[in-house]
C-alpha cells in the first residue's frame, strides 16, 4: 500500500541506543528501494537526516520497530 507524495519516517531511538542498533538500521535501509520518505534519526536531543530515501511498506514499518524496540518509528 503506497502512499503519494514525500513522507518524513523518524525513527526515536531509545536512549541506551547501541552502534549495534545504528549498523542493523544502516543494513536495512541499504537493502530497501528507494521511494519519496526520506529517513531522519532522532537521538536523545539530536535529529539527524540521513542520505536514504525509501520506499516504505508495512513490512518495513514492523522490522524497524522490532529493531528500535524501546525507541519509536513515526511518519511526518
Amino acid at each position: 500500500n503506497q502512499s503519494t507524495g514525500t513522507k518524513n519516517l523518524l525513527i526515536k531511538l531509545p536512549h541506551n541506543a547501541t552502534p549495534e542498533i545504528i549498523h542493523k538500521l544502516g543494513a536495512l535501509f541499504n537493502g530497501c528501494r528507494n521511494g519519496n520518505t526520506k529517513v531522519f534519526l532522532h537521538h536523545n536531543d539530536t535529529k539527524l537526516q540521513t542520505p536514504f530515501s525509501i520506499e516504505r511498506t508495512d513490512e518495513l514499518m514492523e522490522e524497524l520497530k522490532s529493531i528500535v524496540l524501546h525507541g519509536s518509528v513515526e511518519l511526518a
